[in-house]
Order: C-alpha cells, then sequence, then structure tokens
C-alpha cells in the first residue's frame, strides 16, 4: 500500500479515519462524528493566535510608547538648554537696560527732563512707566516725572520680563500629566523676572564698598 492509500489521522481524535467520500471515494481528513470537535479545535487555535497577535501589537506598542517618551524628553532637554540661553541673554538685557537709565538719571539728567535725545525716549520706552518710576524713587530723582508726560509710554514698557522657564522633565509613566508645555497662571511667576529684585540685586552689588565707595549706582 502505498502513502495515498493510507488513511490520515484524524485532526480531533488522532486515530487513523477509516471513512472515504461517498462523492470519490478518497479519504476523508476526519471522521465525520469529529466535525465539532474540529470546529471547536479551529475556534480556539484561531483565537489563541489572535491573542498573540493582539499581545505582539500591544507589546510594540509599549515600545513605541517608551521610544517616543524618551524622544519627548531629548527634546525637553534641548529645549531647556536653549531656554536657559535665553533667559540669560534677557536677564542680562534688563539689568543692562536698568544701568541705563540709572546712568542717565546721574550723569544727563537734562537729556531726561528735555525728554528730546531718541535714545532717552526709546530707553524710557522699553523700560516702560513703573519701571522708570521705581528706578528714580530709589535713585532719589528730585526732577519732572518725564515718563508720565509721554502717551506712548506703557505701563510695563515694551521690554518683556517673560522668560521661556524650565520645564521640568515627565516622569515615567505619567506622561498623559505632563502640563509644563502649558502657559497657565501658576506658572508665570518662576518665568517672570521682577524690576523689583532686580533692582535690590543691583543696589547690593553697587554699594558693597560703603559711603566712600557707593560703587556704579550714582556713577560719582
Amino acid at each position: 500500500m502505498d502513502d495515498s492509500e493510507k488513511p490520515p489521522v484524524c485532526e480531533a481524535c488522532g486515530r487513523p479515519v477509516t471513512e472515504r467520500s461517498k462523492v470519490n471515494g478518497a479519504w476523508l481528513k476526519s471522521h465525520r462524528g469529529c466535525k465539532d470537535r474540529i470546529r471547536t479545535i479551529r475556534r480556539r487555535r484561531a483565537a489563541e493566535e489572535n491573542e498573540e497577535r493582539v499581545e505582539a501589537m500591544f507589546l510594540e506598542a509599549l515600545e513605541d510608547r517608551k521610544r517616543a517618551a524618551n524622544q519627548w524628553r531629548w527634546q525637553i532637554e534641548n529645549r531647556n538648554e536653549l531656554a536657559d540661553e535665553h533667559d540669560r541673554v534677557l536677564a542680562a538685557t534688563l539689568l543692562v537696560s536698568y544701568r541705563c537709565m540709572i546712568a542717565a538719571m546721574n550723569v544727563m539728567p537734562s537729556a531726561l527732563i528735555q525728554y528730546r535725545e531718541p535714545w532717552a525716549v526709546d530707553l524710557t520706552r522699553m523700560l516702560g512707566r513703573r519701571t522708570v518710576a521705581l528706578i528714580a524713587r530709589r535713585d532719589g530723582w528730585t526732577h519732572t516725572a518725564f515718563w508720565e508726560h509721554d502717551p506712548e509710554c506703557s505701563e510695563d514698557g515694551t521690554l518683556t520680563r517673560v522668560g521661556a522657564g524650565e520645564w521640568a522633565l515627565p516622569m515615567e509613566g505619567m506622561e498623559d500629566e505632563y502640563r509644563d508645555d502649558l502657559d497657565h497662571e501658576d506658572g508665570r511667576g518662576r518665568r517672570t523676572f521682577s524690576d523689583v529684585k532686580a533692582l535690590q540685586r543691583l543696589w547690593a552689588e553697587d554699594h558693597v564698598g560703603g559711603q566712600w565707595d557707593p560703587g556704579p549706582w550714582r556713577f560719582k
């Protein structure tokens, strides 16, 4: 008996199939009584294969999420480096602008009183009424409040005080809760430069030598 004459093994019960097709006389692949069991086996096998595919997709999604989170952290770190450099430049610009106004009040008060020189007008408008008034009070300015007579000089000026600030790195598994990249009120305080604190710092730096060495605040 060649291989074609050997009865196949039933997929369900594992025993040889001794039944033949009534149409062409070929061996049946399984016993007629095992059909329902075969369907159950095939459905279970298909379910297991589908479960394996779903699990593989889930694991792949987790890896994609992890890679995306790592990429995000890397981008935030780069962003923080740029933001730090930006804020340093902004802080330096603010301090230099304050010092320029302090120098002008002490060295060239007439330019501010006349309020005609373009640099005096631009510097005043850049700092704004509130900051110029603050410097004037601290400096002991007794002349006309030139900053109050310029309708184009706003309260806050044109020079921004809001820095980029540093974003915290998202904690692993908490990326969905991350909010540091959003603009909200409780985040503006630590990103906003204070004129009062900046002038206090300048005052402290310039008055370390006592009355005989008042420093550059008064330029005398």
